[in-house]
């Protein structure tokens, strides 16, 4: 009998230190790469782990180690209000080697207002998938992407820059890039106060209508798609895909579905951003 109740006194214990048990958002490190988590088994995994804090020092001495960085599933349930440094330690614990990102539709935007420093001297990175990304909160996406060297090609078509205010230094030192696709004029949005050197140091950019880089504009005023002479623009408008084009009300309609708070249109096996990009 005493052994019954105690047996069940350790099993309610048990119980209610799981339930009580806080999730969190925090990283784990090992053999080359760095994974996001957010739930309540951080103690149980292995490698070096990291509570995610958007203001301190991350990434401790194994910072030129990580190669690729993957987001959980579990990441979608994370409402956070700021991503800032998600990707940078500060001062010199950049994600340098960092080649690629795996799983961005995991990570749940739609509650964010701060987007600083969020991929900045992520120097080895190629590409990043934003295809995902719901910014129509976002205040704050000053030194988004800066340093970020190794940057060819950048797709921000999804992002809402209504509510910004702060865009200073956001391309700053993507030295590598020549393509931003983006359908829209953001610099109308008269909510940005601060772009100075948005896109200071992006020597390779070019308009889509072939306005090439002016150290003399760096600023949101050529935050546009490319209109060509007298409406220079760095933005590349790009071509919507023609099975968007045919695509009737009725089928838009039925078709639509929203993740991560963003609007998608799906026909067949093909999907397709509002504005008609084909995403993975």
């Amino acid at each position: 009998m005493r052994k019954s109740i105690l047996f069940l006194a350790l099993g309610l214990l048990t119980t209610i230190g799981s339930v009580n048990a806080a999730k969190e958002v925090y990283t784990v490190f090992k053999d080359g790469t760095l994974t996001y988590y957010y739930d309540d088994l951080k103690d149980t995994r292995i490698g070096t782990k990291e509570v995610y804090d958007p203001e301190a020092e991350r990434f401790e001495y194994y910072y030129e180690d990580v190669i690729t960085a993957v987001i959980d599933a579990s990441m979608l349930e994370a409402r956070l209000e700021s991503m800032e440094n998600l990707f940078y330690g500060l001062g010199a614990r950049a994600l340098k080697n960092l080649t690629s990102i795996v799983g961005m539709e995991n990570l749940y935007t739609a509650s964010v207002t701060n987007m600083t420093n969020m991929f900045a001297w992520c120097s080895s990175l190629t590409s990043i998938d934003l295809h995902a990304f719901n910014t129509s909160k976002v205040t704050d996406m000053t030194s988004m992407f800066r340093g970020c060297s190794a940057l060819k090609g950048i797709d921000v078509n999804s992002f809402d820059m209504s509510k910004v205010v702060d865009a200073s230094t956001m391309f700053d030192y993507c030295k590598s890039l020549t393509t931003i696709y983006c359908y829209n004029d953001w610099s109308k949005f008269t909510s940005i106060e601060w772009s100075n050197s948005m896109f200071r140091d992006c020597e390779k950019l070019v308009g889509g209508k072939g306005t090439v880089y002016n150290e003399e504009h760096t600023n949101i005023n050529y935050a546009h798609p490319d209109g060509g002479t007298g409406k220079e623009g760095y933005f590349t408008m790009g071509e919507i895909p023609t099975s968007v084009n045919q695509l009737s009300n009725d089928q838009v309609s039925n078709g639509k579905f929203i993740r991560n708070g963003q609007l998608f249109i799906q026909r067949g096996e093909e999907v397709f951003s509002a504005t008609g990009v084909r995403v993975k």
